[in-house]
């Protein structure tokens, strides 16, 4: 939901995004459909973007999924950031280090954004 509120964001990258955001969650966390409102084609081509089967290393295989995937991937891994449950600290130091990684590109093309200043705050 973070997403919505970035005002340097335009409204309808905000909507769409947090539509996908939310509708690849309920493809790789549940057995439910795409609900009707995740149905508009260019919001389905971002759920595919950001959805990424066990086998698949999101962290690497975002690079080529296109400029939007890439920016909504990263409101995702640094909320995951926030998720750290029984996540082995290999594990937890490695997510950090991709997402140190993200942040630099993100920062280069959206300094203003609130996730940018999210991002640093969880990494230091």
């Amino acid at each position: 939901m973070l997403i919505l509120n970035e005002e340097h964001l335009t409204e309808e990258v905000r909507v769409r995004g947090a539509k996908a955001l939310l509708a690849h969650d309920l493809l790789e966390d549940t057995t439910v459909e795409l609900p009707e409102w995740a149905r508009d084609p260019e919001v389905e081509k971002l759920v595919c973007g950001l959805t990424f089967t066990k086998g698949q290393d999101k962290y690497v295989d975002v690079w080529s999924r296109g400029e939007d995937v890439i920016l909504l991937s990263f409101f995702d891994s640094v909320i995951n950031l926030t998720c750290v449950g029984n996540v082995l600290p290999e594990r937890m130091a490695y997510k950090k280090q991709k997402v140190r990684e993200h942040l630099v590109y993100i920062e280069q093309r959206y300094p203003k954004l609130e996730i940018v200043k999210m991002a640093k705050a969880f990494l230091q």
